[in-house]
C-alpha cells in the first residue's frame, strides 16, 4: 500500500473527502519528522514508536587501502508495539513477482474471443499479456485502443498507478463476465501508457504491441526516436559544464551506426 492508497482507504471508511484526509496525513508525517529532528521520540499507544538510535563512529573500508571515517550519527527507527507484533506475526508476506511466478499465475487464464471494429486500411496491433487482450491502431505516435479491449484481472506489486487505473476503468469500461472491457475507442498519447494501463504493470508498449504476424510497428520507429530523446539519453561530461550527446541504444540501428561519434556538445549553465 502506498500513501495515496492509504488516503483512499481512510476516505472510504470515514466518508471524509480525500483532500482533507491528505492534508491530515501530510501534517501527521510533518509532526513526526519535526519531533525526530528535534531529538524527541514519538510514541503512539497501540501502534508503535518512532525513536532515534545513535550509531557510533567507525571506519568504513571501501577498498583495499581506502578507509573512510564515518562520524557518529542518529538513525530513525520504528519499534512496533506488542499488539501490532501479534497481528502481523503469522501473516504471509507477499513476495515480489518474478517472471516465473507471473507465468504460472496466468498460465491457465482464458482469453475470450473478442470482435473488434476495425476500419478498412488500418493495421491492427495486439497485446496478449497478463490476461489482457488489447487491440489498437497507430496514428502519428499515438495509439487508438479499440472498443472491447480487455484489462488484466490484477496489477503487479510494483505498479504505482492503481488509483489512476481504477478511475479509468470506472469511467470508460463495462464489466463482462467478471472482466473489464473498454466501452469505446480511446486514444492514448503513447503505446506504453496504454500497455501499462491495460496490463497493470510498467510496460514498453513499442515492444509489446505486435501485429498478426508477431512483428512490431516499424513505421513508427522515427516517432519513437523523437519521443525517447531526453536527459537520460545524454552522457554527462563532468568538469567543464559540457554535455555530450550520444545516440541512444534504443534508436534504429542504422541511425546509431551512422552517428556513433559524439554528435554535439552543449554548454549548460549561465
Amino acid at each position: 500500500m502506498v500513501k495515496q492508497e492509504l488516503i483512499s482507504a481512510i476516505a472510504k471508511k470515514t466518508g471524509i473527502e480525500k483532500a482533507a484526509i491528505s492534508l491530515i496525513v501530510d501534517e501527521f508525517l510533518d509532526c513526526v519528522k519535526d519531533s525526530l529532528s528535534e531529538g524527541e521520540n514519538v510514541y503512539l499507544r497501540g501502534f508503535g514508536s518512532f525513536v532515534l538510535k545513535q550509531r557510533a563512529a567507525k571506519n568504513f573500508h571501501a577498498a583495499p587501502g581506502l578507509i573512510i571515517p564515518l562520524e557518529a550519527h542518529n538513525v530513525p527507527f520504528f519499534k512496533p508495539c506488542n499488539e501490532l507484533k501479534e497481528i502481523v506475526g503469522n501473516v504471509p508476506i507477499k513476495k515480489k513477482e518474478t517472471r516465473a511466478s507471473v507465468k504460472d499465475k496466468f498460465a491457465n487464464i482464458e482469453y475470450p474471443s473478442i470482435e473488434f471494429a476495425i476500419n478498412s486500411g488500418d493495421e491492427v496491433f495486439y497485446i496478449k499479456k497478463r490476461g489482457a487482450f488489447v487491440a489498437g491502431c497507430y496514428d502519428n505516435g499515438k495509439i487508438k485502443v479499440l472498443k472491447n479491449s480487455l484489462f488484466s484481472p490484477d496489477c503487479a506489486a510494483s505498479y504505482t498507478d492503481i488509483t489512476k487505473r481504477q478511475t479509468f476503468i470506472n469511467q470508460h469500461c463495462v464489466c463482462v463476465d467478471g472482466r473489464y472491457q473498454l466501452n469505446e475507442d480511446y486514444i492514448f498519447d503513447s503505446p506504453s501508457a496504454a500497455a501499462s494501463l491495460f496490463c497493470g504493470v510498467s510496460t514498453n508498449g513499442w515492444d509489446v504491441f505486435v501485429n498478426s504476424d508477431g512483428k512490431k510497428n516499424e513505421r513508427n520507429s522515427q516517432i519513437k526516436v523523437c519521443k525517447q530523446i531526453s536527459i537520460g539519453d545524454l552522457g554527462m561530461s563532468c568538469g567543464c559544464g559540457l554535455m555530450r550527446w550520444r545516440p541512444s541504444t534504443t534508436w534504429p540501428s542504422s541511425w546509431a551506426r551512422r552517428h556513433n561519434r559524439v554528435m554535439v556538445a552543449l554548454l549548460i549553465g549561465t
